[in-house]
């Protein structure tokens, strides 16, 4: 029952029912058709019926020859007329593939022989073709015919469809009549050949028009077949259908994310090129990967993974379906011959390869290439008439073994699904005509949406998007960035310099970590780029060449600027050395090379390169192991410039420069004297030992007790001499007193000439809140008797240390020669509290426990801002390490204008994306472990921002700078209402201040106040005492201000867009 049949009943099936009834009169006729051919080995069970008609005599004419060599006698005898009562079929199907499946369901895939009307555009030498192929498949028994795009040849065969057979009484043979260029003939027929014959109609609207009925053909013509028509959805839920749409949602959930709730609607956009649901039914095409004909540009516009999972799938995706990969997958295939890309037409700006027949040539030209070897080519256009088509395909494949074919898109004769069929089919039998080896790949151009496909069968099909590559313009990256990117030329960038330091041959993984990390952080930009292009129509692989060209110069960006731009200016002044030179001494966090390190450890000042010289100072040991590194980094560069003997002090000079930066030294003054104390340290000290760098924590500490090493207009330095004697004496010291004796030794040797500037310092300078205890370091009371009665008294208390209470009274007698009277009874009660010569000493004066109620009340306010900020005591390690990041971080802009404000001319030495996504545990390690024990763990996790970290720096230091000169202040203000004293002051700048410095806490504080002791004056002098000499930290205008953005000193990336714009 036909659709025109349908509209006819009152009332009409419906479309449900219509189909049903279809599907069961197919299922009846293909099964009476498997019977008639025998499938499978069976012996055809069924016989055509064929009704004798009246017996036709021929009459005498002359001989004459059809135009295929047939010949018909000039007598022939009485001939019997027959008739078969089936008539064939007519399937009106919405893709081939589904009567393919139609086919395949009941067995007969493998039985059928396809007639293709044409291949491209028909023509006369077609339509004899065509014939001939029908003159074969009607004499073949127990095959299906079955014809495609072959309207134009019904009425050449109007009899074989009617059935109207005939033969000669004495002879087994049936004839049948067809009319070829205006000739009839009689051909041989076997009798039950229209009931095997099958007429595909190929229609995508079938059943659109499902209440007026299709046009097909005129009623008369309709009337010649028995019609059925099927749609794809009849046969989607068998096994073999199932296979398909499975692959198809593996896909969706690979590439897209989707899942069955959320799936992407096929109609409206096909993510799969051609995708239809029976595209691969045949179970020999099953194992195609579907994932080669995906649509890459669609997966980029619908995906819902996360950007650097769904860039990556997009870029595998397009790569795999490049034309190198396709005819990779070509020559390497043994199982498959021959291979087809599909490249879309019509919707690419520019074109994609196949839209001209030049463009088809570059394409053919490309893969022959590739393929290499002794191989033939053959461009031609899609509206090429057939017979030219046959000729030129006959004609290469009968001299070559591997072939390429490529068509160019015809707007006016756009390749077609069947026609595509007809083409790789023709192809394909022509070649196993030949030779049976013979490989072929086809470049056939396809709409991107419209045009279903179905796949050849024995063809691997796959889809490339631009065939013809594209390729970014050397250098075109870098020159854009340059532009956009201004801030970088100030520290003169220069990316080819990363292959010098770790070569991918050598260190394969560090690369591709590295890489990987680069392109996770910049897929998000990457993502939005690629699909901005695919909006505006152009190539996906065009965008991701783009975005590839974009990373790789990121990827150099990034490691050359990782490297620290005062390394690179290091082998920038030494010509003939490069970075992989000392690339075998370089060590990065954790002692490996992480994807996430950054060489931070600048050269600046003179110093070695990417040495790590950055360690927790204080720490009571050295870091053996950056001291072996520096070491063989001065001998790998002593090694490469043997043969440059001006460079040999140099050298020696930068190696004391790194081990002074090693023992802690801050400002450059302080490296210049540790620098020339080295050098100048060239005989062995008492115990055998030579003074040399790095100097330990306890020598750091006694050097930084004289000024003279810090920046100063105002002292003198200290002569060398005089250094190497001081750090020689430390070496041998045994005892408080000994190294006490030998500061007073010193000043006392330096009293005839100036009073040397001394400060309040700490020995070890190491991270701890634990309270001192309350016996004070000797060498650290010379010092507050100096600040507190004078230099001259204190150097001689120690040059003459009493023993006993009767030197002990000697020496108080000495010492009223050198201060005032009423001081002495002061400096008894303080030279008994730290020396405890006299313990009967008593004195109603000072003993007495005379009350000051107001000092008490703002002693006792003091203390408990004390015990709530116990951070007071590091803020030497909080400068040093503000100091040591900034340097590690910024530079400054020689080209801004000087302003007063040096941070505002700061620039940082890398992008503000690399800061971005710079953590704490990318940091050398020796700086990550003084991090972690400065901050607390909630401030420095190991993926905490190094930006947030220095940003928390920075306002703890201002904090703690502001808290320390407050209480300082106060305690001043109470000494000064209670005795009517000055209390000395020393002012230090605050990038000045180290580790060493002494400072208010709560231990000095406990020292004199514990718990609520009495206010005595004898307590306010020893307060007295202890306050002397402690800094007060002065902020200069060049301490960021809270209302500077950090960030706004670093520089952006251009993002792809703005590169490609």
């Amino acid at each position: 029952m036909s659709l025109r049949g349908n509209v006819l009943l009152k009332p009409p099936r419906s479309k449900e029912q219509f189909k049903m009834i279809q599907e069961e009169l197919l299922v009846e006729r293909l099964e009476m058709i498997a019977k008639a051919c025998g499938i499978n080995g069976v012996v055809p069970t069924i016989t055509p019926r064929l009704h004798r008609a009246t017996p036709r005599v021929s009459t005498t004419t002359p001989q004459s020859a059809s135009p295929l060599g047939i010949e018909r006698p000039l007598d022939s005898d009485p001939l019997t007329q027959y008739q078969s009562r089936e008539r064939p079929l007519m399937i009106s199907a919405d893709h081939l593939s589904t009567v393919f499946a139609a086919l395949d369901l009941h067995g007969l895939r493998e039985a059928t022989t396809v007639i293709y009307g044409k291949y491209l555009v028909s023509d006369e030498q077609m339509i004899t073709s065509t014939m001939l192929q029908l003159r074969e498949a009607m004499k073949t028994k127990n095959k299906v015919c079955l014809f495609v795009d072959c309207e134009s040849l019904i009425a050449s065969m109007l009899d074989v469809l009617n059935g109207f057979y005939q033969r000669d009484d004495g002879d087994a043979e049936f004839m049948v009549r067809v009319v070829l260029d205006g000739r009839s003939d009689d051909w041989p027929i076997t009798p039950g050949f229209n009931m095997r014959c099958i007429m595909a109609v190929i229609d995508s609207t079938t059943f659109a028009t499902f209440d007026s009925g299709p046009n097909f053909f005129t009623p008369a013509l309709e009337s010649r077949f028995e019609k059925i028509f099927v749609t794809a959805d009849m046969f989607e839920a068998k096994p073999k259908s199932r296979v398909l749409a499975s692959l198809r949602d593996n896909f969706e959930v690979k590439y897209l994310g989707y899942t069955k709730q959320n799936s992407i609607d096929a109609e409206v956009v096909p993510e799969i090129i051609g995708y239809h649901p029976l595209m691969l039914a045949c179970s020999e095409e099953q194992h195609h990967s579907i994932e080669l004909l995906g649509r890459s540009d669609v997966v980029m516009m619908h995906t819902q993974l996360p950007s650097d999972i769904a860039l990556d799938n997009v870029v595998a995706l397009d790569r795999q379906q490049s034309l190198v990969e396709c005819v990779s997958r070509h020559v390497n295939d043994t199982d498959r011959l021959y291979s087809l890309v599909l490249c879309p037409v019509g919707h690419i700006r520019g074109g994609s390869g196949l839209e001209s027949l030049a463009q088809a040539q570059a394409v053919a030209a490309l893969a022959v290439k590739e393929i290499k070897g002794d191989v033939r080519s053959l461009t031609i256009r899609s509206g090429t008439l057939d017979m030219l088509f046959e000729i030129a395909v006959r004609n290469l494949l009968a001299a070559a073994t591997t072939v390429v074919i490529a068509i160019s898109h015809s707007q006016n004769n756009p390749l077609e699904e069947s026609h595509l069929l007809a083409v790789c089919n023709f192809v394909a039998a022509v070649a196993e005509e030949r030779n049976t080896s013979t490989r072929i790949i086809l470049f056939a151009p396809i709409s991107h949406i419209d045009t279903k496909v179905t796949i050849p069968h024995k063809w691997r099909a796959s889809y490339c998007d631009s065939p013809i590559p594209f390729t970014v313009p050397t250098n075109f990256v870098e020159s854009r960035c340059n532009v956009l990117m201004p801030q970088l030329r100030c520290i003169e960038v220069n990316t080819t310099v990363r292959y010098d330091v770790f070569p991918k041959n050598d260190n394969p993984s560090f690369w591709e970590t590295f890489e990987k990390t680069v392109k996770k952080s910049t897929s998000s930009s990457a993502l939005q780029h690629v699909r901005r292009q695919v909006s505006r129509n152009i190539s996906i692989s065009q965008a991701i060449a783009e975005i590839n060209a974009y990373q790789e110069y990121i990827c150099k960006l990034r490691c050359w600027l990782s490297l620290h731009w005062s390394n690179h200016k290091y082998f920038a002044r030494l010509f003939g050395v490069r970075w992989d030179a000392i690339r075998s001494s370089l060590l990065l966090s954790q002692d490996e090379i992480l994807s996430e390190s950054f060489i931070l450890s600048p050269s600046r000042e003179g110093g070695l390169p990417a040495a790590q010289s950055i360690m927790e100072p204080g720490n009571g040991t050295m870091n053996q192991l950056c001291i072996v590194q520096c070491n063989s980094l001065q001998a790998q560069l002593r090694q490469c410039m043997r043969d440059r003997k001006e460079f040999d002090k140099a050298l020696d000079i930068q190696h004391c420069i790194t081990q002074g930066r090693l023992s802690g030294a801050q400002s450059n003054a302080e490296l210049l004297a540790l620098l020339r104390l080295s050098l100048a340290s060239k005989e062995p000290s008492i115990n055998g030992s030579r003074v040399c760098l790095p100097f330990t924590s306890q020598q750091m500490s006694s050097l930084r007790t004289f000024e003279a090493i810090a920046p100063s207009t105002t002292s003198e330095r200290l002569h060398l001499d005089s250094y190497v004697d001081l750090v020689n004496d430390l070496l041998c010291a045994e005892s408080e007193m000994t190294r006490a004796v030998a500061l007073a030794q010193l000043c006392k040797a330096l009293c005839a000439r100036h009073q040397p500037p001394i400060l309040r310092r700490v020995q070890s300078g190491q991270l701890s809140t634990e309270s001192v205890d309350e016996q004070v370091p000797k060498d650290e009371l010379f010092v507050r008797i100096a600040f507190t009665y004078g230099m001259n008294l204190a150097v001689h208390i120690f040059c003459n240390p009493p023993d006993s209470s009767d030197a002990f009274e000697t020496t108080i007698s000495a010492c009223g020669q050198i201060v005032a009277l009423q001081t002495k009874n002061d400096l008894r009660m303080a030279l008994n509290r730290s020396f405890q010569w006299d313990p009967m000493l008593n004195n109603d004066e000072y003993q007495s426990p005379t009350r000051f109620q107001e000092e008490h009340d703002e002693i006792s306010s003091i203390r408990a801002a004390l015990e709530r900020e116990p951070r007071l005591s590091h803020i030497g390690h909080y400068v040093y390490l503000y100091r040591v990041l900034k340097e590690q971080l910024f530079t400054v802009d020689p080209l801004a204008p000087t302003t007063g404000k040096p941070d505002e001319q700061l620039i940082g030495i890398v992008t503000l994306d690399m800061i971005r996504t710079l953590c704490i545990k990318g940091l050398p390690k020796s700086l990550q472990t003084y991090l972690q024990r400065l901050l607390t763990v909630d401030h420095c996790d190991h993926d905490r921002n190094v930006l947030d970290v220095f940003e928390h720096l920075r306002k703890t230091l201002l904090s703690l700078i502001k808290i320390n000169n407050d209480i300082l202040k106060r305690c001043h203000a109470v000494l000064k209402r209670a005795n009517n004293t000055e209390v000395r002051r020393t002012v230090v700048e605050w990038p000045l201040l180290t580790i060493h410095h002494q400072l208010i806490s709560i231990a000095l504080f406990n020292e004199v106040w514990r718990d609520s002791r009495a206010v005595t004056r004898d307590r306010l002098r020893h307060f007295e005492e202890v306050l002397g000499g402690l800094p007060e930290i002065t902020l200069l205008e060049h301490f960021p201000s809270q209302g500077i953005s950090i960030t706004a000193s670093f520089q952006s990336e251009p993002s792809a867009s703005e590169v490609f714009s």
